[in-house]
């Protein structure tokens, strides 16, 4: 059975329950490859291949997944992979609790858009 990428925000959200700063950065990682492995997903599904990271998004944002009148998943996606190359790389910037929370947010609003997005296009 294949891994479900969803479980990753769960890691995420265990993470953040401690507040070191390894841990806050991880969390944020986590949460971001949870949203981006699912994405990837609807990329293929919608005729996209197999892009990653930059590519996905542009691509999300182009073909107007919509999660809601003024975000596209890949807008979104976009600034939570902003945030992952904060914690993975930039090793100045002071990440905070505030910081996971929204990456979770961010993430958990993506899947359940293309979660959504895939069954219509199962119904279809």
């Amino acid at each position: 059975m294949p891994f479900d990428w969803r479980k990753f925000n769960d890691v995420a959200e265990e993470l953040s329950r401690s507040r070191t700063d390894a841990h806050i950065r991880s969390a944020v990682s986590r949460a971001y490859y949870a949203a981006h492995n699912v994405a990837r997903k609807l990329c293929q599904a919608r005729g996209g291949g197999d892009r990653r990271h930059g590519e996905l998004w542009l691509f999300l944002q182009r073909d107007q997944c919509s999660l809601g009148p003024h975000d596209t998943i890949g807008l979104v996606g976009e600034q939570l992979k902003c945030q992952r190359v904060d914690a993975d790389y930039l090793d100045r910037k002071a990440l905070k609790e505030f910081d996971v929370q929204k990456a979770m947010q961010r993430s958990r609003a993506i899947i359940n858009d293309v979660d959504r997005l895939i069954e219509e296009m199962r119904n279809q």
